[in-house]
């Protein structure tokens, strides 16, 4: 639960009156690109829908209500998370910088710059930002084929396929964990693979903040607000726990 609610603080975070002017890019990205999600997702939905039940045989007809699901929850992943991994990489350097200024918040601490000299961090590390989204994609592309394998396996196992789509539902709450925790992060010099060796120690607020971010993607309108608040809340989540996790291993 105490992830989850990460989150939600998250959201409230947004409409903070030093937090707020760096929220509308990160909105306009959402808007744009989850319309454009939404666009898709229905017309693929009936597409498999009728592929499904087009390549089973009659005889195993009785399966689709075992495949479909898998096939449905596995196509919103992709969709949705990719969407969201293209808002990231667009949005990076402004991420970076909605990360810090939460930060500063939370921890009651004054502006380490100005809002104007911010738009300028955001322009000047614009390059080396999306550098470090780029490397995430790698890392994430491997879970990517996990749950294609995952996916493939419930067609041939009727046993494992009630399962799969929880498990390609963890694997999504990981990455999103993964994807937001890492602005924060890295804004207090820890690098990728020391973050996720930090999430890991933390894996069930991780969990459950990516699963509540994850689930926040898929709800209409306030998909809009889901990468804002998923940075604001791993912001949170940094401030409350994992730094003192990371100061104790340390």
């Amino acid at each position: 639960m105490q992830g989850i609610s990460y989150l939600l603080r998250g959201l409230k975070m947004l409409f903070h009156p030093r937090v707020r002017p760096f929220v509308a890019v990160p909105l306009l990205l959402n808007f744009t690109l989850f319309g454009v999600g939404f666009y898709y997702l229905f017309d693929l939905v009936g597409y498999l829908r009728a592929e499904v039940a087009a390549w089973l045989p009659g005889w195993l007809s009785w399966l689709s209500f075992l495949v479909l699901p898998t096939v449905l929850v596995l196509a919103l992943l992709v969709i949705f998370y990719g969407f969201t991994v293209i808002a990231n990489l667009i949005g990076s350097p402004f991420n970076g910088v909605l990360a810090q200024r939460v930060e500063e918040v939370a921890k009651g601490q004054p502006p380490i710059i100005s809002n104007a000299e911010s738009w300028m961090t955001v322009l000047k590390g614009a390059a080396q930002a999306i550098f470090n989204e780029i490397g995430k994609l790698f890392y994430m592309l491997k879970w990517l084929i996990i749950g294609i394998l995952l996916s493939l396996s419930a067609i041939v196992s009727v046993v494992l396929a009630p399962l799969i789509p929880v498990l390609l539902f963890l694997i999504a709450a990981w990455l999103m964990a993964v994807e937001y925790a890492d602005y924060a992060t890295d804004n207090n010099g820890l690098r990728g693979r020391q973050s996720r060796t930090l999430l890991r120690r933390n894996k069930m607020h991780a969990l459950g903040f990516g699963s509540a971010a994850v689930l926040m993607t898929w709800v209409p309108l306030l998909n809009l607000l889901a990468m804002p608040a998923s940075v604001a809340g791993a912001t949170l989540m940094w401030v409350e726990q994992l730094e003192k996790s990371w100061q104790q291993e340390a």
